[in-house]
């Protein structure tokens, strides 16, 4: 039941979004108090999607998981040690990752970076007591490509990682010490 309660909200948010565009093609050219309305719907569309459901985690067996995002991936998560799925702790250290090097590449392709290759390991070290947070985060970037600017790929990391990778920069500000670091291969 919960579930169809979601449905009508993701309905209602997705015929809010409509009637504003349609709203906003017919009043386009009228006077600023309408463009000024027009804008003050749109802000209240986007906030209400950023409060909207984005994952689900339902217990399969013994300690395993499966979370569904509202996208609708799966992923099956387990304790550490099972190896029958991933960790939420290593899921975090992923998402850091995959976050970054998303930034990455698009800022080196949007820079005419000739890129071949990009792969992003991670490596953490976590307290020996409970709650085991992370207390250090390494991350490196290896790019492989051809002729790629060391100045451009100093600046795209630099970019993800204090301006638009929320994972990672969500993680260093819950205390972890963040270290990047990278090598670039010519092809």
């Amino acid at each position: 039941q919960e579930s169809r309660g979601l449905g009508d909200v993701y309905k209602r948010q997705h015929l809010l979004t409509r009637s504003a565009a349609r709203y906003t093609e017919r009043t386009r050219t009228v006077s600023g108090l309408q463009k000024f309305e027009i804008k003050s719907i749109m802000q209240w569309i986007v906030k209400f999607k950023n409060h909207a459901r984005d994952g689900d985690v339902k217990w399969i067996e013994d300690q395993k998981m499966l979370g569904e995002s509202g996208t609708g991936h799966s992923v099956v998560m387990d304790a550490l040690d099972s190896g029958k799925g991933v960790s939420p702790m290593e899921m975090l250290l992923l998402g850091v990752g995959g976050c970054t090097s998303l930034d990455v590449l698009s800022i080196l392709k949007k820079s005419r970076q000739d890129v071949v290759d990009l792969e992003v390991q991670v490596e953490a070290e976590r307290e020996q007591t409970h709650p085991r947070i992370f207390h250090e985060v390494r991350v490196h970037y290896v790019i492989k490509g051809r002729k790629i600017s060391a100045t451009q790929v100093e600046h795209a990391i630099k970019l993800s990682t204090e301006k638009y990778c929320g994972a990672s920069i969500t993680v260093g500000r819950s205390g972890a010490k963040m270290k990047y670091t990278h090598e670039i291969i010519e092809l």
